[in-house]
């Protein structure tokens, strides 16, 4: 894996693609049952390619470099602070405060009836990024910030996992022995542990909401890191691997469909459809981005664009908002026009990202020269 900082375009671009279809999923127009309903709540494999290129990226830009040293720990907890952390904690704190003083804009419609233990309790894992361990907890807040949790405990456990490969010969048998073992200890929390607060309360809610069961994806992402460090020359100007992993993508959508719960239950997915999102679809999505980086097509030059990588920056502001009291603020008092409101919700990310997230990580991260640290 690379000592120096690499950056893909196209994977900037590609995360714009993923945050839209989680909206999708969120706003979804048709009803629940039609086959198009079902078709556009499968949306929400813009997560797992969010999982899968988080992995690709930490691999890219870290791998071999890792030490654990207090000084490189150190700068690689704070890249990875200023990267999530700071434009998250100003959300959550909005969020709370706007909840505090009007209830009924709380999506989940639980806060009104909390005690104020209750609300320390739901502000405090919120703050923490550890509510998505608890199961009646994983949508307060942010209702989409379960997923941060979940990239935040492979932010800790990603310098093990990276110290591992570049000291093992065997790094495909080595990541399948990462996802065996980080699948059995999830398996071994569920069953040993007491579920107080609804910690880990059963197999399903560990496979869907946890780094445990949803480990796989990033691991995916790892290994398309290792591959491409091993064959440097890729480039080419066909498109087998980004359109069979598109094909392959929608394969596992629209299975998706057929095996998940209906109507939508907290418990998203079926075993079925755990199978296909956690284990199968991020065979599509590593396609998909080895097509991206090594295969010359319209997509990939769409993606690089300069509107493309300013929407893929933004996307985490946009995933962020998109769903919660900014977006019930603007359809409330603004425009309840799907028309309007996406591009609404568009810009006031692209904004979001110009005037808080990046000079906030800019100046999170600043240091000397001599001691940068790559970040993804």
């Amino acid at each position: 894996m690379s000592s120096s900082k690499q950056y893909f375009p196209a994977l900037t671009g590609i995360r714009a693609l993923a945050a839209y279809t989680v909206f999708l999923t969120h706003y979804n127009p048709f009803a629940e049952a039609s086959w198009l309903g079902l078709l556009l709540r499968e949306g929400n494999s813009g997560v797992t390619a969010f999982f899968v290129l988080s992995g690709f990226l930490i691999a890219t830009n870290y791998g071999q470099r890792v030490e654990l040293t207090a000084g490189w720990l150190f700068n690689y907890i704070r890249n990875r602070f200023a990267r999530i952390y700071p434009v998250y904690f100003l959300v959550t704190l909005a969020t709370f405060v706007v909840l505090y003083l009007r209830p009924d804009y709380d999506l989940i419609g639980r806060w009104a009836g909390y005690t104020t233990q209750d609300m320390v309790l739901v502000a405090g894992l919120n703050f923490t990024l550890t509510k998505a361990f608890f199961y009646p907890f994983v949508f307060t807040g942010i209702a989409q910030g379960w997923t941060l949790t979940v990239e935040e405990c492979f932010y800790v456990l990603a310098p093990l996992l990276l110290i591992g490969l570049a000291r093992s010969t065997k790094r495909y048998g080595l990541l399948a022995a990462y996802g065996v073992t980080l699948l059995a200890t999830g398996c071994a929390i569920v069953l040993l542990v007491p579920h107080k607060l609804g910690f880990f309360n059963s197999f399903n809610f560990m496979l869907t909401y946890t780094f445990f069961g949803r480990c796989m994806e990033f691991l995916y992402g790892i290994g398309l890191a290792v591959f491409l460090q091993r064959n440097a020359n890729q480039s080419g100007r066909g498109g087998f691997y980004t359109w069979g992993g598109i094909a392959w993508i929608a394969a596992c959508v629209v299975a998706g469909t057929f095996v998940n719960p209906t109507p939508p239950t907290p418990e998203a997915y079926s075993s079925g459809g755990i199978l296909f999102n956690n284990f199968l679809l991020p065979i599509g999505i590593v396609s998909l981005f080895r097509g991206l980086i090594t295969e010359q097509t319209w997509l990939r030059n769409m993606l690089e664009t300069r509107l493309m990588i300013l929407l893929g920056k933004s996307s985490y502001a946009f995933y962020l908002l998109h769903f919660g009291i900014f977006a019930t603020l603007i359809k409330r008092h603004i425009t309840d026009s799907p028309i309007l409101f996406f591009p609404l919700m568009v810009f006031l990310s692209i904004a979001v990202y110009r005037l808080l997230e990046e000079p906030l990580q800019q100046k999170l991260r600043a240091r000397p020269k001599a001691k940068a640290l790559a970040t993804a």
